[in-house]
């Protein structure tokens, strides 16, 4: 039988894709970027937030590909667990037509 595949955890899924596109937006990141820009102008504030806009667009796009890739991942898995659920089937009732037929000789 086919083993039942795990998916990771949502963080984890976050920051796998985040680590791509913008490391500060990393889970573990995010609570320290008060204090590591504390002393940042308007201006500058501005071009950060600009760019983390930017980054969660591409992490959208990149999850949507994610979560396309987990469907199709999950639709193979199902047939490959029907299909061996099918020969277990198949396998037990070979075994009881053998024995049916050894009670008749």
């Amino acid at each position: 039988m086919t083993q039942i595949p795990t998916l990771p955890s949502g963080q984890a899924i976050y920051d796998m894709i985040m680590q791509e596109i913008e490391p500060e937006l990393l889970t573990q990141s995010i609570p320290t970027l008060t204090a590591k820009y504390a002393s940042e102008t308007l201006q500058q504030r501005t071009e950060r937030f600009a760019r983390y806009e930017k980054a969660y667009k591409e992490y959208d796009k990149a999850y949507e590909v994610y979560m396309q890739n987990v469907q199709l991942q999950v639709r193979v898995y199902k047939k490959e667990a029907l299909q061996s659920a099918e020969h277990t089937s198949l396998q037990k009732e070979e075994s009881l037509l053998k024995k049916l037929e050894q009670s008749f000789v």
